[in-house]
Formats: C-alpha cells, sequence, structure tokens
C-alpha cells in the first residue's frame, strides 16, 4: 500500500486560499450557525458552507504567534477537494492575531473514517507572518454525507489532530501547535 503524498500544486492552492481568504468578504458560516460577509464572485475553488452546517475548531497556539480558539468566533470556508485530499478554511474574526488557518489531510476518501492521516496545517498572522506545520496525523471520526450541491456532494467531516513539529514561517520563527479538533464539511467531486 503505497503512502498518500500531498500534490504540490494543491498545497500551494490551499497557502493560496488561506492567503486570499483572510481579507475576503465571501459569505460563510460562522460557529454560531449564521452567515457573515457579502458574497463575492469567484471564491478561488472554495464554497460557503450553509447556515446548518457546523464550524468549529479547538487549537492553542504558542511562540511567535499566541492564539487560542476558545471564545473566538470563526468562519469556515469549504474547499472542493476531489482524490484522497481534503481542505478546510478557518477564519477567525477580526480581532484575532490570527487572520486564516487552513488543513490539508491526505489518505481518506468521502464517507471513509481512518487515522493516521497526514496533515498540513498552515496559518496566517494578521501582521502578514505565514506559518506551516508539515508533521501533523489526524483521526476522522466523522465523514458522513450531508446533502449534493452543483459544486458537488457536501460530506461533514470531523476530527483530532496532532503536530510532531513546530509550524514554522519563512523566517524560521516557530509556533507550537496544541493537539487540537476540527468541525467542518469539504464538497468533493467525483
Amino acid at each position: 500500500m503505497s503512502r498518500p503524498r500531498f500534490d504540490g500544486p494543491r498545497f500551494l492552492q490551499l497557502l493560496a486560499c488561506v492567503a486570499a481568504l483572510s481579507g475576503s468578504s465571501l459569505a460563510c458560516s460562522d460557529g454560531g450557525g449564521g452567515t457573515s460577509g457579502g458574497g463575492g464572485g469567484g471564491n478561488g475553488g472554495s464554497s460557503p458552507t450553509g447556515a446548518d452546517d457546523p464550524c468549529a475548531l479547538s487549537l492553542a497556539l504558542s511562540g511567535a504567534v499566541a492564539w487560542q480558539t476558545s471564545g473566538q468566533a470563526l468562519s469556515c470556508v469549504s474547499s472542493i477537494s476531489t482524490g484522497s485530499t481534503f481542505q478546510l478554511n478557518f477564519l477567525p474574526d477580526r480581532g484575532s492575531q490570527v487572520s486564516a488557518l487552513g488543513l490539508a489531510v491526505a489518505g481518506t476518501q468521502r464517507g471513509e473514517i481512518a487515522a493516521n492521516l497526514s496533515t498540513v496545517l498552515v496559518m496566517n498572522s494578521r501582521d502578514g507572518r505565514s506559518f506551516s506545520a508539515l508533521g501533523c496525523r489526524s483521526t476522522l471520526t466523522v465523514n458522513g454525507f450531508v446533502r449534493s450541491e452543483m459544486s458537488g456532494d457536501r460530506y461533514h467531516v470531523a476530527g483530532t489532530s496532532s503536530c510532531s513539529s513546530a509550524a514554522v514561517s519563512s523566517g524560521g520563527e516557530q509556533t507550537e501547535v496544541s493537539p487540537f479538533q476540527f468541525d467542518s464539511t469539504v464538497i468533493w467531486n467525483p
């Protein structure tokens, strides 16, 4: 059995999506089930989640960037994924030190519960720094069909992750990432 690998161009798309979304005004689901922002036109391959879709992230950062999600309002933007990799993007409220956070989880298919999945975490700070943690692993505890949409089938995905190394910026600054939990949706295309 071959080990899942991250596709370089798709990883760059995740980075671009996280960077672009940090200043956008897309209509996205917030943690309270409402929507925020004003729906812009093209959204770089992402789709706003619906009002009933989950949007939660429990995470703490320390070091070059210190931040904790408890009590923070979040918006989720579901990425359209194909193959065995899906992406999740979280946008904290404007008062946060973090402007955007994204996950790319490889090694599972739609509807499949799996453990020890290779995961990349990307985080942008409000001051323009970008951090990446490549040594992360995830366990999916939920991966269930929600509904069909024009762009594909929406699935509810939730699980836990931990990173064996810090998130590092291009300047070498390090941010420690606590074990974390995520709960959101993703759209899978055939």
